[in-house]
């Protein structure tokens, strides 16, 4: 996990890169990336770009598939500027926090008999939504913070992968209908698409891992802001 001083390093240096960008790019929204990058990639050691990569301004690592169509998109590119802008007034989100408390109780860890290893949300007191690559990890679910402490746990009745869904990830969903409904915890709400639409950003939470190999962190429930990047709710993210 990164270090107090390491963070409080990253945050300058993100800071830095950011005002930098803005300067320098004016109104042209690709330019801004890509001075940001230039200030921020030589300075920012963590594997694929630390806390840069989590408010959607990736600096390092490898570019997946997905990259150049995200830089192609521009409704991407002026929301990572508005995100960036905002984030010099709110510092919690760059490179992730704990949640504290319980105002993400719906946020729930997903998994089988021997370990936890997925994020869902409680969309109904019986019901999760989670990823349909998640296949595997469907017994049980835990309420709670962090999944090395104290929790609830309860059990999975079945589950209900989407019809469609493929190893390409398309339709990537799946439903969790539980044993008994989860009580003292509300359900969150579905967005509609015209709320999808009109947002810029996002607030995810999850207790994901926090390197992008994918080995170390997962347990604890953080959360950050990222972009929207979809075109339109009815847009295509595939193509």
């Amino acid at each position: 996990m990164p270090t107090q001083a390491g963070n409080l390093r990253q945050r300058k240096v993100i800071l830095e890169a950011i005002d930098q960008a803005e300067t320098m790019a004016a109104k042209d929204d690709r330019a801004f990336l890509e001075v940001f990058r230039q200030h921020a990639r030589p300075r920012i050691q963590a594997p694929g770009g630390g806390g840069a990569r989590s408010i959607g301004l990736p600096v390092g690592g490898p570019r997946t598939s997905a990259g150049p169509r995200l830089e192609a998109d521009p409704r991407y590119l002026a929301n990572v500027r508005k995100l960036a802008k905002r984030t010099t007034q709110n510092a919690r989100i760059i490179g992730g926090t704990n949640v504290v408390g319980k105002e993400f109780d719906d946020c729930v860890a997903v998994g089988d008999e021997v370990q936890f290893g997925c994020t869902g949300t409680l969309i109904a007191s019986n019901v999760v939504l989670t990823a349909g690559h998640c296949e595997v990890l469907h017994t049980r679910i835990f309420v709670g913070n962090d999944t090395a402490k104290t929790g609830r746990v309860f059990r999975v009745k079945r589950h209900v992968r989407h019809p469609s869904w493929d190893t390409k990830l398309n339709n990537d969903l799946m439903l969790l209908i539980l044993e008994k409904p989860v009580t003292g915890v509300a359900p969150r709400k579905l967005a509609t698409s015209a709320a999808i639409d009109k947002a810029t950003d996002a607030r995810v939470v999850g207790y994901g891992t926090t390197d992008t190999a994918g080995t170390k962190g997962y347990g604890t429930k953080q959360q950050t802001d990222v972009p929207i990047v979809s075109p339109a709710c009815s847009g295509r993210v595939k193509g």
